[in-house]
């Protein structure tokens, strides 16, 4: 634009019985879409950024993203190829989790990314499989006092009627 911002030109084509009437178009400041961007609040970095259909930023919460073309990078090449979905990925040493779509309208790619650590997943499952191991434990020190009650107290039972005939009492009863 005449400002120097960078702009979007949105255009479609009017078509009446076949023959073609006219065109509208729509100037969109590319800052625009990043200030709405950055006015979201999404927990743990996560953030959301448009990409156009040629790799090309149009929306980032960092404005020095705008413009910047994408193409080039693996995970952007995977949403590219897809209408909607998830993706992993790795960039600049620092991993993130992924979710697109497609605006049938533009062919733009709407993309929120999220940053997570490897580290703290497998710490929570550490703590989950930690947390299980000591109620299995628990379970079975339960089960164990149960099952020796039950199967011990008649053995109780018989070795001190045994101990009463060996002493000379033959009319030791069991009661079972």
């Amino acid at each position: 634009g005449a400002s120097g911002e960078m702009l979007v030109t949105v255009s479609k084509l009017i078509v009446d019985q076949g023959e073609t009437i006219g065109v509208v178009g729509l100037d969109v400041k590319l800052s625009k879409f990043s200030d709405m961007m950055m006015g979201l609040s999404i927990d743990d970095g996560g953030f959301l950024m448009i990409v156009g259909s040629n790799g090309d930023v149009y929306a980032h919460p960092s404005r020095q993203m705008l413009m910047d073309n994408l193409s080039h990078k693996p995970w952007i090449q995977k949403v590219q190829a897809g209408a909607a979905g998830s993706i992993t990925f790795s960039d600049e040493g620092q991993e993130y989790i992924g979710s697109f779509l497609t605006m049938k309208q533009t062919g733009w790619k709407l993309i929120y990314i999220n940053p997570f650590q490897m580290n703290d997943v497998v710490e929570q499952i550490r703590s989950w499989i930690f947390v299980a191991v000591v109620l299995i434990i628990l379970g079975l020190v339960v089960l164990g006092s149960i099952v020796t009650l039950v199967v011990l107290r008649p053995l109780r039972r018989m070795m001190t009627a045994i101990h009463q005939v060996i002493s000379g009492d033959l009319e030791a009863k069991i009661v079972v």
